[in-house]
């Protein structure tokens, strides 16, 4: 009784002897075969994923570089232009009507911030 390579079974190297045998060997091959394929496409996926988080670690770093850049920049042009204009508003709020006794406190110590000390 000759046997054929092709009957054995991988897990016990003994001799497949019935079709039901065949059959499961088979399904253990493709199964076999589905999971190597699945694992390998995991391992893509992942290399991809990893791959696509330093892209983004990178763009976050150079991203809060242009922020802190705008921000120092703003800040430079918060005190060179608000400034006065943060005074001319307060100015025209405190003066809309005048001189107003009620809040003349408040005038007084305005106008004394922002004027120079010998202005009489």
């Amino acid at each position: 009784m000759a046997q054929d390579s092709d009957s054995l079974d991988d897990a016990t190297g003994s001799p497949v002897t019935t079709e039901e045998d065949r059959e499961l060997l088979q399904r253990r091959i493709q199964f076999r075969l589905y999971q190597r394929k699945h694992r390998a496409k995991i391992k893509e996926k992942t290399a991809t994923l990893e791959k696509h988080v330093e892209t983004l670690l990178y763009d976050v770093v150079n991203l809060q570089i242009r922020r802190q850049a705008l921000v120092d920049e703003q800040a430079v042009v918060s005190s060179d232009v608000m400034a006065p204009t943060r005074v001319v508003r307060t100015f025209f709020e405190l003066f809309t009507a005048g001189y107003s006794p009620r809040h003349g406190p408040q005038q007084f110590d305005f106008l004394h911030a922002v004027m120079d000390a010998d202005v009489r």
